[in-house]
């Protein structure tokens, strides 16, 4: 009996040590870091987490759907890791509970919306009622000053209608503005939105306190630099001004985060690409033929048993090195889709600002600086804002890369102070020969120029002769030694003129142009 008992005991024993005591608890990180890459993030998360003797099952959940499994590292401090799996679930009732409120909200915008265009309709049609019946309440019996006096009072209810309608528009425009940025956060809060979760078994190992830290790498997130160029005419300096465009939809917000902005490029291949030969031939044509309905039965049967292997897809290599931007202080961005304005750097340079026009294409006198890239990082491709002397110019897509000391031109705008016209003064055509006739066409064409300011201006101008492609069609300048301009070898003429206060100056380009009668040019005007 004794040795009965014993033996259960042990038995019981042995149960009791195999089982293995399993606690699951639900946590969730702090974002502490984003490296934002042109169009994804890795995020870095950091959790405290309380452990129980035996294996513990940590659940972290709201992670985004665009997340990279691949992507996902997770260390443990304090503890051991054991296994990492990934899992998709969808949003909670919580997140619906969110839904229902920006409805609400975008319900009582769109109200607003309404109230105030018929507030502005209204006043609008008083105004039109006051513009058509505005002489209508004079009679001849009227004294000069009962009428002005109708007509101040005309205009001041009119002044009144005016400001009034420049208030609702202003509030109008707020509200259409936050109706947008309601219904971009409505729309990524679909209720069957998949998002994933990260299921991490961790082994006690005698700390009671465990530190997790993950990251991974996600899509639907991004940015790209702008660029600020402020030119000064006095100083002859620009100001340079970079500004990176920060946006995410990831599903999560990136509340008081350490954030840095980074060139690197996670899903472009860097593997060197095979180089092939490049081998040449005499050409061969290709045969086609139709084929019957019986042999592309056989054909289509062969391939089935035999699928085809995949296509191999080109490589693309990454061109350029990568840096980044590390932003100081902490930065919220919105998972809102917004693009967040965040300086990144600022810089004065040496500007060097020239008037430049080519008349045979574009009858003004334009405004061009020219300053040296003044930072250590390549300016990337982004949009770009000019300004002049404070007063905003134009816009436009820088689409290279400019390294450092790189001379970067921009266009200042058109000056209208300064003048200039290119006419055709004559076109003169003759012929010679009596079997074998040739023409001969002369023509004269006149640039005037005229500065409109206060001050000595030089500009750069540019004008095209013909030059022939065919030894029939001969083109002989006629005032070679009098144009007074360079030329190059593809019959670009270059001036620099030089304008005294209120002065104008001519520029004659006097050319023939011989060729058979019996031939076709083109090109000619």
């Amino acid at each position: 009996m004794k040795n009965c008992m014993k033996k259960t005991i042990f038995t019981l024993a042995i149960v009791v040590a195999s089982f293995t005591v399993v606690y699951a608890q639900i946590v969730k990180p702090e974002i502490s870091n984003v490296i934002v890459y042109y169009d994804s993030a890795l995020v870095k998360k950091e959790a405290k987490v309380n452990l129980h003797k035996g294996e513990n099952v940590i659940t972290i959940e709201g992670l985004p759907a665009s997340m990279v499994n691949e992507s996902v590292q997770v260390v443990t401090k304090g503890a051991l890791l054991r296994d990492v799996s990934v899992q998709t679930t969808y949003l909670k009732k919580g997140d619906a509970q969110r839904i229902n409120a920006l409805k609400k909200k975008l319900e009582s915008i769109n109200n607003e919306i309404n109230a105030k265009q018929n507030d502005i309709q209204a006043l609008n049609t008083v105004l039109e009622y006051i513009k058509k019946g505005s002489t209508s309440p004079f009679t001849v019996a009227m004294t000069a000053a009962q009428m002005q006096s109708i007509l101040q009072l005309i205009e001041q209810h009119s002044s009144q209608s005016y400001k009034k309608i420049a208030t609702l528009q202003q509030a109008l425009q707020k509200h259409k503005e936050e109706k947008e940025r309601l219904e971009k956060e409505l729309s990524l809060l679909n209720t069957d939105e998949a998002t994933k979760s990260l299921q991490l078994v961790v082994v006690h190992t005698g700390q009671d306190t465990a530190t997790v830290m993950i990251q991974y790498i996600t899509g639907n997130a991004g940015w790209n630099m702008e660029y600020e160029v402020r030119t000064n005419t006095e100083t002859q300096t620009v100001e340079v001004v970079c500004n990176a465009r920060v946006y995410q939809r990831t599903g999560e917000d990136w509340k008081d985060v350490s954030l840095e902005l980074s060139t690197s490029k996670p899903f472009v291949a860097t593997q060197k690409p095979t180089l092939n030969p490049w081998y040449l031939d005499v050409y061969q044509p290709s045969y086609y033929y139709k084929e019957s309905a019986k042999s592309m039965k056989l054909r289509s049967e062969d391939a089935a048993e035999a699928p085809q292997e995949a296509e191999e897809m080109p490589a693309m290599q990454e061109e350029r090195i990568a840096f980044s931007f590390q932003i100081k202080g902490a930065k919220t961005i919105p998972s809102d889709g917004n693009a967040y304005k965040i300086p990144v750097a600022k810089a004065t340079t040496d500007c060097a600002v020239r008037y430049a026009t080519v008349p045979r294409v574009l009858p003004y006198v334009m405004l061009e600086g020219e300053f040296q890239n003044p930072f250590d990082f390549p300016m990337q491709g982004g949009n770009m804002n000019v300004y002049l002397d404070g007063k905003y110019v134009n816009s436009f897509n820088v689409n290279k890369l400019y390294v450092p000391k790189d001379l970067i031109p921009v266009a200042l705008g058109v000056d209208e102070s300064l003048m200039v016209e290119r006419k055709l003064l004559s076109k003169k055509t003759e012929y010679k020969g009596l079997v074998s006739k040739t023409k001969r066409i002369e023509y004269v064409y006149s640039i005037k120029l005229a500065n409109g300011k206060k001050r000595d201006v030089t500009i750069t101008v540019q004008d095209a002769i013909p030059v022939s492609q065919n030894e029939k069609i001969t083109v002989t300048l006629i005032n070679k030694n009098s144009i007074g301009a360079t030329i190059d070898n593809e019959g670009k003429a270059t001036w620099q003129v030089q304008l005294s206060p209120n002065q104008k100056k001519e520029l004659t380009i006097h050319f023939a142009v011989e060729y058979p009668e019996a031939i076709q040019v083109s090109g000619l005007e």
